[in-house]
């Protein structure tokens, strides 16, 4: 693939697309609908033209670009994807007859492929609604429309000899998510400790996270072996959605109540047998590399400090969590053309806030490649306190209390600690401490402590322990042989009794 067109560009999933086929050199006509259109995240992608038309207008796009010979027309442009807009007849019927349009501009454009976004919703539209005494919503309006632009622009693609892939999306989630799908009103909700109704949420479901998703879209648009077919965008083992509401959950260390049951489910739920969740596998050798668990926690960072306003420009700030004591920390950070700065420490905030008299005795810094998980470790005589922060890449941070009297005894905590949001995390004594790397390139981690090491107290738990059941988001880890034999938290609680 050398040249595309991307219709929705702006949007979430296609300014994703757009980044990665400008960083790939790829050359991209990027659609959007006005000059009002929010574009200053797209603007100024290299080998992306901005081309400004509305999709009733869509046609006219065949005149507006001189070039010809593009090799595929990616159609992300849709309205109402959510909210009471799914129910709109005359918009969704408006969409059907803008994806028909997109087509017959894709010949006009020269193009050999059309790549359509369809959506896991249209199957089970198809699945309910012609059953005898189904009950659909109008939100099924929406469903039903995008089943019908899938059939229909298949039937016209074939006619004009070019190459339909619909891909299948099921539910894409992450960063720059706006829109009032299940998942980012979910997720916002916890943040804020907002009350969650929902259904008994037991039909399987599945989440696939934006980079995954738009990797798996490109594999897919610059295979020469994918031949008029559909492509479900997606995991091979989907989970009752109640289990991903639970992992959102715990990430958040939210207070909200969750009501299942609270609202009525309409519908028949899908088995995944209707479609090829393998498909990506076999054919194109892709498997989604992103975990739900690790794909929420970058969601829920992006949340803190993009949409809820933390600036960027800060002083120190400590955000207290659920286990006390443990406080993450935002540091003063300016940015500007010429580069960053960023203080990390300054002792008389820091002092003041941890109640902390003693001076940091000493810091250490370990570098560790991608997939390395460390820990669970501590001392069991004068247990350090810790300050611990990412230099380099990216790690998921995880903490478990184990000060004998206290209420969270037991329970861990975890965030997502990066080079990039800065963040630093103070744990008392008396946490075990452990991190998974995420960063392709590694991390390199720095410790501060205040009480000295003692390596004939330096002991641990397990990572894996069945009783802490910490979410790290792979099964076979990178380990130490020491870290392999550390005892389990049954043994260790047997032994000690907390720290």
């Amino acid at each position: 693939m050398k040249k595309a067109v991307v219709t929705g560009a702006n949007g979430f999933v296609g300014s994703a697309l757009l980044k990665l086929l400008s960083e790939k050199g790829i050359k991209v006509i990027a659609v959007v609908r006005n000059e009002a259109s929010v574009v200053e995240h797209i603007r100024n992608l290299p080998n992306v033209s901005l081309c400004f038309c509305d999709m009733d207008h869509i046609t006219d796009l065949v005149r507006l670009v001189l070039d010809r010979d593009f090799d595929v027309f990616f159609h992300f442009a849709w309205e109402g994807t959510a909210g009471p807009e799914r129910a709109n007849i005359n918009l969704q019927l408006d969409n059907i007859r803008r994806t028909c349009d997109a087509v017959a501009v894709a010949k006009g454009l020269g193009c050999s492929k059309f790549v359509n976004a369809c959506s896991i919703m249209q199957y089970e539209a198809a699945k309910y609604v012609p059953q005898d005494n189904s009950s659909p919503g109008m939100g099924s309006i929406y469903s039903e429309a995008k089943q019908a632009a899938d059939l229909m622009a298949k039937t016209l693609s074939v006619k004009l000899g070019l190459n339909y892939n619909g891909v299948i999306i099921s539910n894409i989630y992450g960063p720059y998510e706006k829109s009032e799908r299940f998942l980012n009103t979910v997720l916002r909700k916890l943040l804020k400790d907002e009350e969650v109704n929902l259904t008994e949420c037991t039909q399987l479901y599945d989440f696939i996270f934006i980079d995954d998703a738009i990797e798996a879209i490109y594999r897919i648009a610059d295979s020469k072996n994918i031949l008029n077919e559909s492509v479900y965008i997606g995991n091979e083992k989907p989970m009752p959605l109640k289990e991903f509401v639970l992992t959102m959950y715990e990430i958040t260390q939210s207070k909200s109540a969750l009501n299942f049951g609270a609202i009525p489910y309409h519908g028949v739920p899908l088995s995944y047998n209707e479609f090829d969740t393998g498909k990506l596998k076999r054919k194109l050798d892709f498997i989604p590399k992103t975990s739900f668990g690790d794909g929420v926690r970058i969601t829920v960072d992006w949340l803190l400090n993009s949409v809820w306003g933390r600036n960027k420009e800060q002083d120190f700030s400590f955000i207290d969590t659920l286990f006390e004591g443990v406080h993450l920390i935002t540091p003063f950070y300016r940015e500007d053309s010429r580069g960053t700065f960023l203080k990390s420490f300054e002792k008389d905030i820091y002092y003041q806030r941890g109640g902390v008299i003693s001076s940091i005795q000493e810091d250490f810094e370990s570098y560790s490649e991608k997939n390395v998980v460390r820990g669970l470790h501590f001392q069991t005589r004068n247990p350090q306190i810790k300050i611990v922060r990412v230099i380099f890449g990216k790690v998921l941070d995880v903490i478990v209390d184990l000060r004998r009297n206290s209420p969270t005894l037991g329970q861990h905590f975890s965030i997502l600690l990066s080079s990039e949001n800065h963040y630093s995390l103070w744990i008392p004594a008396g946490f075990a401490h452990g991190f998974r790397v995420l960063s392709e390139d590694g991390a390199l981690m720095s410790y501060k402590c205040i009480g000295k090491y003692e390596p004939g107290f330096d002991t641990g738990i397990i990572w894996n322990d069945r009783d802490l059941n910490i979410r790290w988001g792979i099964e076979d880890p990178i380990l130490s042989d020491r870290d392999k034999a550390l005892p389990t938290y049954e043994k260790f609680i047997e032994q000690y009794g907390g720290l």
